[in-house]
């Protein structure tokens, strides 16, 4: 929502900041940071103990890389991507810090891992509505 919010802002209002060259968040940035990191977090979570850690760790640098891939398509900025990177981050991290709250092990965590990646490829490539 905050991403949309954001190109609404900046192509409806002209609401942009200029100094820090942010127009709108980076929506393929948000998304594969939250979506890559719990998909890594559950995947490796089915071991149990803190493993889920390293797969999150992994989501997350995916997505810094795909946001360093809308800098270099000049898609967004550096400070976009960053934002994007921040706020997918930050979901991902409330969902797996609350799944994993309590230490044990979870053996369906990886068929849920499996099934959000199988879901993202699918749905991969196409829009939101609002995505133009």
């Amino acid at each position: 929502m905050l991403v949309e919010l954001s190109k609404i802002l900046y192509a409806g209002c002209g609401l942009e900041f200029s100094a820090i060259q942010l127009r709108m968040i980076s929506g393929h940035t948000m998304l594969a940071a939250s979506i890559y990191t719990v998909a890594g977090g559950l995947l490796f979570g089915g071991f149990g103990g803190g493993w889920y850690r390293l797969g999150a760790v992994g989501g997350l640098a995916l997505a810094a890389a795909i946001g360093a891939s809308r800098i270099m398509q000049d898609a967004h900025t550096p400070a976009e991507v960053v934002a994007g990177w921040v706020l997918g981050a930050s979901i991902a991290a409330l969902l797996l810090l609350r799944v994993f709250d309590t230490p044990r092990k979870m053996p369906r965590a990886l068929v849920a891992g499996v099934g959000l990646l199988a879901v993202s490829s699918i749905a991969y490539g196409h829009h939101a509505p609002s995505s133009g």
